[in-house]
């Protein structure tokens, strides 16, 4: 997986990424294997509405640096 590529992230993550730009920055700042597991935690809901929640959740915590 290639973290600077967008297209190997989930679409809701990187369009809600793009709209919290401290979550944004939050997210670019840490290591690459922090950041492979948000995707995979995301990744692995089985529903959309988990994906989703799961996003949000995610969105929350890189905005507020509590990962």
């Amino acid at each position: 997986m290639n973290l600077d590529n967008p297209r190997d992230m989930p679409v809701g993550f990187v369009m809600s990424l793009s709209m919290d730009m401290q979550a944004m920055t939050n997210f670019a700042l840490l290591s690459d294997q922090d950041k492979e597991q948000i995707i995979s935690y995301i990744e692995a809901s089985t529903t959309g509405d988990e994906a989703k929640a799961r996003i949000k959740e995610s969105i929350s915590s890189l905005h507020n640096q509590s990962l």
